[in-house]
């Protein structure tokens, strides 16, 4: 019974580094990408350059509100 339980805290464990380290590369793509829009990069149609950038500053304070409440700091 307990090392199921053991089993079971250290899946959901793998899980979450997972998803948080899936949850930074998001991040990351997201600030790459609002540089090159920044820089002129292409858009999709119809998306203008301000749409673009606040879809994606909005992305990242995303990423970074569920990193930070899960331990997460910029200096990690």
């Amino acid at each position: 019974m307990a090392q199921d339980r053991l089993r079971a805290h250290d899946t959901v464990m793998n899980l979450m580094t997972d998803i948080l380290a899936d949850t930074r590369r998001y991040r990351d793509e997201a600030i790459k990408t609002l540089s090159d829009v920044k820089g002129g990069g292409l858009l999709a149609e119809g998306m203008t350059r301000e749409e673009a950038i606040q879809i994606l500053i909005e992305n990242i304070e995303t990423y970074e509100g569920v990193l930070r409440r899960h331990g997460w700091t910029n200096e990690a």
